[in-house]
């Protein structure tokens, strides 16, 4: 199903472009690792808005969200168009890049998967408390999150991470987690300034938690129109390695 969607994507671009010129040449393409990336990108920005359709309605909302796939590539449409004109011209070549999206995506899904060990418990898993996707936009840029002194004694190693799509050009967000206790407060932040994967680890500390509870946050004022696409939300209680506290983490402060 992948590998007809991939093809189709290509044809429509064929089909439906008014004027395909014999000047697009080799440098004028995409490479072809880049082109793998790229169309992987898009993939995963397509399933988005088919799977959230009530969230992307409009054909702006979705050539917003794959306007972020080329910022975050550092491409424009134009260059996009005229790579896929060329690999249009050398289909055996195309193939072996639609062949490795394929394989990309399959790695990417086997990767979701082990992220719930063999074995862990369903309750170690909550989702009631933070969604798996959320959509964070001008008219709500926060989302927020509380793990209160009744549902903080199932997470005494906690884990928290997620992936991000959809920050543009000079979009500003931070993710913010306060491990309170009884005499202090411990505070871990990262920033949001581009799609990627992010992931923080309670604290290495033998107290008993009071609270757990935290927030994602975007500068409305750059959102606009645009949504940002938090994903593979995953909440759950682990086995922290010794050497082993934080990932990715901006800063860390107590009080």
């Amino acid at each position: 199903m992948k590998k007809r969607t991939l093809t189709y994507y290509l044809l429509s671009f064929i089909i439906g472009s008014t004027v395909i010129t014999s000047c697009s040449g080799d440098r004028d393409r995409l490479s072809r690792d880049k082109m793998v990336e790229v169309l992987h990108d898009i993939q995963l920005a397509e399933a988005v808005y088919q799977t959230r359709f009530n969230d992307f309605r409009d054909k702006e909302q979705k050539d917003a969200l794959i306007q972020g796939v080329l910022e975050k590539h550092g491409i424009t449409q134009a260059e996009l168009d005229s790579s896929l004109v060329w690999y249009a011209d050398n289909a055996e070549i195309y193939m072996r890049v639609n062949d490795s999206v394929i394989s990309s995506l399959r790695e990417g899904l086997v990767k979701i998967e082990k992220l719930l060990p063999r074995g862990l418990d369903a309750s170690n898993v909550n989702n009631s408390i933070l969604p798996t996707y959320y959509y964070l936009s001008g008219n709500i840029p926060t989302l927020t999150f509380n793990i209160d002194s009744t549902q903080v004694k199932n997470y005494p190693q906690f884990s928290l991470e997620f992936n991000t799509l959809g920050i543009q050009g000079r979009m500003k967000g931070e993710f913010e987690v306060w491990f309170e206790y009884a005499d202090t407060t411990i505070i871990q932040n990262q920033s949001l300034n581009r799609d990627d994967h992010f992931k923080v680890l309670g604290t290495a500390d033998t107290l008993p938690l009071k609270n757990i509870s935290g927030y994602f946050h975007i500068d409305s004022r750059e959102v606009l129109n645009n949504k940002v696409l938090l994903y593979n939300i995953l909440l759950k209680n682990i086995e922290t390695p010794k050497d082993s506290t934080t990932t990715r983490v901006d800063s860390l402060s107590v009080k």
